[in-house]
């Protein structure tokens, strides 16, 4: 169960197996043994190296510990996207989204336009009233 975290814990603090048994103050030929995964240890040895180690008993038995942060992020777009399926958001829709963005980018556009029609109409008529 702890086979493969012991070994990756053990060589990332750049221990031989005897050294770190010794730092735990457990038998070498003992510690070798679990780390093989021969010998199921007792939850009070799992506890020594969690506590020595300074990690959890999750992540020494091999389960990732939970993100917490990416946990609730998710559960609060799950609830915005329920409030929008039930129309009890006060954000906006898609549609009124991109109705606003429309008017705000024809707006101008529309403005310019009816600015040079004024000018070329403005200008035909100065061409018609000098024939």
């Amino acid at each position: 169960m702890y086979k493969n975290n012991l070994y990756n814990i053990r060589v990332s603090k750049g221990l031989t197996q005897k050294d770190f048994a010794e730092e735990l103050g457990m038998n070498p030929s003992l510690y070798s043994r679990y780390e093989r995964g021969e010998t199921n240890m007792s939850l009070e040895v799992a506890k020594s190296i969690a506590d020595y180690c300074d990690i959890s008993l999750d992540y020494l038995a091999g389960r990732e510990e939970p993100d917490f942060d990416k946990i609730g992020e998710g559960l609060e777009t799950i609830r915005n996207r329920e409030e929008m399926r039930n129309g009890s958001s006060n954000q906006p829709s898609m549609k009124e989204i991109i109705e606003d963005w429309m008017d705000n980018k024809l707006e101008p556009i529309t403005e310019r336009l009816e600015s040079i029609e004024k000018k070329l109409g403005s200008t035909q008529t100065d061409s018609q009233s000098e024939e």
